[in-house]
């Protein structure tokens, strides 16, 4: 006599499988952040709640910061997160645990070459509104890193990240956007979510909770 399992083979039934498939998440290979009105403040908390243990991945962030502030932001992220912080002015290789800004008045771009990824400084383009731009970031992020690229929107006014939002989720990246609630003004993580990009928002520890789970480090947020 026939088995089920083998009858239903035999009949054109596809076999169940012995075991469920399940789905593992992609554990990320760099995380992208973009702000504007109130950023600083709300990276900070981020990085002050990731203290503790070296990130295997780099962080780009593209923040709305006038030329003249561009060293003293950069000085105050490196203090309050105990971790190096770069202002990127020639092409060069990204490392892991390192935190990224584009060089005052420039967009912060990445790239790919011989299967290497880099970071660099640039101008253009010229005609966006904000410089640096979060869409340029995103874009260029989202090209070289795909599907384990992290992007993340915080407190700001505007748009800017939408656009680059969205290649990140054609890409098959995850994005992540702050609580409106606690945010200094909440248009650019309201637009992601106006958009349908992300199903949440959370406040920036829980955001850190959550680069901590998809860099395979272990998480001691409450």
């Amino acid at each position: 006599m026939l088995s089920q399992a083998q009858a239903e083979t035999d009949a054109g039934a596809a076999p169940t499988p012995a075991h469920p498939v399940r789905k593992t998440r992609i554990q990320i290979g760099a995380i992208a952040i973009g702000a504007s009105t109130g950023g600083p403040q709300a990276l900070v908390q981020i990085l002050r709640t990731l203290a503790g243990g070296k990130l295997n991945v780099p962080v780009l962030v593209a923040i709305h910061t006038p030329a003249e502030f561009c060293q003293s932001v950069a000085a105050m992220l490196e203090r309050e997160s105990g971790r190096e912080v770069v202002v990127v002015k020639a092409l060069q290789t990204v490392r892991p645990d390192v935190i990224y800004l584009p060089s005052g008045n420039m967009h912060l771009r990445v790239m790919k070459r011989l299967g290497a990824a880099y970071v660099d400084s640039c101008a253009a383009p010229g005609n966006v509104r904000y410089r640096p731009s979060v869409d340029v970031l995103f874009d260029s992020a989202a090209y070289v890193y795909g599907p384990r690229l992290m992007g993340i929107v915080l407190t700001g006014m505007g748009e800017d990240g939408l656009q680059g939002a969205r290649a990140i989720a054609a890409a098959g990246g995850c994005i992540f956007a702050q609580a409106l609630t606690t945010c200094v003004v909440d248009s650019m993580p309201a637009a992601i979510l106006a958009a349908g990009l992300t199903h949440k928002s959370d406040p920036p520890e829980e955001i850190a909770a959550q680069i901590l789970l998809r860099t395979g480090q272990q998480s001691h947020v409450k």
